[in-house]
């Protein structure tokens, strides 16, 4: 939660609580193939932070640092989303290993035993798979469909017989093409 001044827009409080506070929607329950372990304990351990001054300087006015709920054991703490990132180092690494020809699985083996295991290496083998997916989408200018109509385009002013024709629906997205 936070609060704002009127008169300048800028923060002046702001409170931070623990994931467990409150209950679940009861209402809100949808069908799930799978159920959360995890229930929402109403804990009510918060930090409210302030910043009276235009130093922006924020001090803690408040704080209940008491949890009604086990914490997550130091073994797990790496599988938590807050802690899971894949760095720029790391990724640049498993890029170059990959367009080398070596497969996801041995780079992350390799990186799980330079590191000293999976608890150390700060992401999962997902956010590996996520994060070179992501560098290699990022590589397609414009995507699959604007480099098809590119090669078509290229292909049309090389070849005289050539002929294509496409057709986008509503939001620019490609529905048919005939060549």
């Amino acid at each position: 939660m936070t609060r704002s001044s009127k008169s300048t827009g800028k923060w002046t409080m702001s409170e931070l609580f623990c994931s467990n506070s409150g209950f679940k929607n009861k209402k809100k329950q949808n069908a799930r193939k799978y159920e959360k372990l995890v229930e929402r304990t109403d804990c009510t351990t918060y930090v409210q932070f302030s910043s009276v001054g235009n130093d922006g300087v924020w001090t803690v006015v408040k704080h209940n640092m008491i949890h009604n709920h086990e914490m997550i054991p130091l073994g797990k703490r790496h599988l938590l989303r807050s802690q899971r990132k894949v760095a720029d180092d790391q990724l640049k690494f498993m890029t170059n290993m990959k367009n080398c020809g070596i497969r996801v699985p041995n780079i992350l083996h390799v990186i799980r035993n330079k590191v000293g295991g999976s608890p150390n290496m700060a992401f999962t083998t997902g956010d590996a798979y996520n994060a070179l997916s992501t560098i290699k989408a990022n590589k397609l200018e414009g995507g699959d469909c604007n480099q098809l109509m590119k090669y078509f385009a290229k292909r049309q002013a090389r070849e005289s017989d050539f002929y294509y024709e496409f057709e986008v629906d509503g939001f620019g997205s490609l529905c048919n093409i005939f060549w």
